[in-house]
């Protein structure tokens, strides 16, 4: 597995239960997975299609750092299938695939170079 990014949960992530936000995790995923197919491909344009089997396996803390990690499940020939993992202190705390199209110009998808 790769290295991709680190976020630390702030007060400004938390939902009403003191846990970090759903949609701010998905949003760190997100990122850290165009960052992972962008470095795979650099010359190309990537969108995200989707996301699939997301799994939330633990609540993050305020003040923990999260590490999210990724590897290659499947490159196509016009899109990129990545997994991520995201970690606190080593323990698993979400799961998840992502799947990237590479686009041209005008946003339609094009073979990858």
């Amino acid at each position: 597995m790769t290295l991709v990014t680190r976020h630390l949960c702030g007060a400004k992530d938390l939902g009403l239960n003191g846990n970090l936000y759903g949609g701010n995790m998905m949003s760190w995923m997100d990122e850290a997975a165009y960052l992972y197919v962008r470095s795979l491909y650099p010359d190309e344009t990537w969108v995200t299609r989707a996301f699939t089997d997301v799994e939330f396996l633990r609540p993050v803390k305020c003040g923990q750092a999260v590490v999210i990690r990724g590897t290659v499940m499947r490159i196509g020939t016009t899109s990129a299938t990545l997994k991520l993992f995201a970690s606190v202190d080593e323990v698993e705390v979400c799961t998840m695939q992502a799947t990237f199209v590479a686009v041209d110009q005008n946003g339609n998808k094009k073979a990858i170079d």
